[in-house]
């Protein structure tokens, strides 16, 4: 199964770690931030050299007062490339990332069951969905 990660701001994620996760999940990983524009920031890849480089200049000079979800994926469905990466954008003020399989989507040999999720539910969702509470 895929690892995911919560940051919280501020924290420290050891380098063994990170390294530990790619190296077991090792499909492509990810990372997104609030950037101090306050906007939502997505990274992207399948070389973990130039994730920990991202990850290393994103925690030094932007972000480390921002909570970060990261994501290391091991294929189940869809191919292998950045696409199928994690996290995966639902709209300007919302990102996920998942772990684990969803079933009863279509499906498309080249997407991600989480892609799927992504196009088909998420991204259909009313304005405003996410702070939606149930009583």
């Amino acid at each position: 199964m895929c690892i995911a990660l919560v940051k919280k701001a501020g924290a420290v994620i050891e380098n063994s770690v990170l390294v530990n996760c790619f190296e077991n999940n090792s499909d492509g990983c990810g990372m997104a931030w609030i950037d101090t524009d306050r906007t939502i920031q997505v990274y992207k890849t399948l070389d973990y050299n130039e994730f920990i480089a991202e990850y290393n200049k994103v925690i030094s000079t932007t972000c480390n007062e921002s909570d970060m979800l990261i994501h290391f994926r091991i294929k189940t469905h869809g191919k292998v490339d950045v696409a199928n990466c994690h996290p995966f954008v639902i709209n300007d003020d919302a990102v996920f990332i998942h772990n684990g399989t969803i079933s009863g989507l279509p499906t498309d040999p080249d997407k991600s069951d989480t892609w799927m999720f992504n196009e088909t539910i998420l991204q259909h969702l009313p304005v405003g969905w996410e702070t939606n509470l149930l009583s």
